[in-house]
């Protein structure tokens, strides 16, 4: 599923320089938007696959509980560096996505996506 995502998330980065985002702040906005998504992505596909035996919860309260949490500043402030470091976005990409899984699997497996009670 994570690796799913990181081809969404690196695809969108990829397709958005290739559409012309090559400004600094273009590229961050780019990096910002593909990365949101392929987390919604990856959520989708985690609550749909990997703890498919979760409580349900509905509508928004899915969505914020969801969305609230995951490596997503992690991530921002690796590329950010990354970017001051010259480091190629390919690479920056990969760092921050393999920072953000030690944060966000725990994480998700322990508070997000707690089991329901029997």
């Amino acid at each position: 599923m994570g690796g799913a995502a990181f081809l969404v998330n690196e695809g969108l980065f990829k397709l958005f320089r290739v559409a012309g985002m090559t400004f600094r702040p273009q590229v961050f906005g780019a990096f910002f938007i593909s990365m949101q998504l392929s987390i919604l992505y990856h959520v989708a596909l985690q609550y749909r696959w990997t703890w498919k035996d979760t409580q349900r919860l509905p509508g928004w309260s899915l969505f914020t509980k969801r969305a609230a949490f995951h490596g997503a500043v992690v991530r921002m402030i690796l590329f950010a560096i990354g970017s001051v470091l010259r480091i190629q976005d390919g690479l920056k990409l990969m760092i921050g996505a393999g920072a953000a899984t030690c944060i966000d699997f725990p994480f998700y497996d322990k508070v997000v996506f707690n089991k329901a009670p029997h």
